[in-house]
């Protein structure tokens, strides 16, 4: 019903409560059909309670005919402005390490370097984790992180990361990249 409707809709990662049952995915895609009918284009990022298999099932939207990083769900939004970089961070469902992984992370390389024209806004589910945690503790971020940032900052286009997982809202910079901590819509932590 808006005079200028949104041109796509992101979810960013977490589309199921716990471990991706396809019941969850029936439920989500329930509730984005009349953003779908409106012509709004969805897009979805892996998140550690998703799983790709029931989520592709339920919205065939959102899968892709081919993926360009074997087992992982990425993509690129090109847009007038800036191009907009979806990572797949899911390690293991219902498990909360992250993981980009070293495929993706080529892939991104690759897609950053063929798009240096345009500012890059990267979006993926998991938080970069600046500290290993304690010895026999789980990574709660991205376990890549060092590499990941690392890739980031040698692309002076790449303006921002964006990601939840946390169930926090913040925003801070890193050097010259902003980090942007989307606030949940469920489960607020603080």
């Amino acid at each position: 019903g808006l005079k200028s409707p949104p041109a796509a809709v992101i979810i960013n990662g977490d589309c199921a409560y716990l471990k991706g049952l396809p019941a969850d995915y029936a439920n989500l895609a329930d509730c984005v059909a009349p953003l779908q009918a409106a012509g709004m284009p969805l897009h979805v990022t892996m998140g550690n309670h998703d799983d790709r298999q029931p989520l592709f099932e339920a919205l065939k939207a959102v899968r892709p005919e081919a993926s360009p990083v074997q087992s992982k769900h990425v993509g690129v939004i090109e847009t007038p402005y800036a191009n907009l970089f979806l990572l797949d961070s899911m390690y293991q469902v219902d498990v909360v390490t992250g993981e980009l992984g070293q495929q993706q992370l080529t892939w991104l390389a690759k897609a950053l370097d063929a798009r240096g024209d345009k500012p890059a806004v990267i979006m993926g589910h998991h938080n970069p984790q600046f500290q290993a945690p304690p010895e026999g503790s789980r990574w709660t971020g991205l376990q890549d992180t060092a590499a990941f940032l690392e890739l980031l900052a040698s692309r002076k286009h790449v303006r921002a990361y964006v990601f939840g997982h946390t169930h926090n809202w913040s925003i801070s910079r890193r050097d010259t990249l902003h980090l942007i901590n989307l606030p949940p819509v469920a489960y607020v932590f603080g």
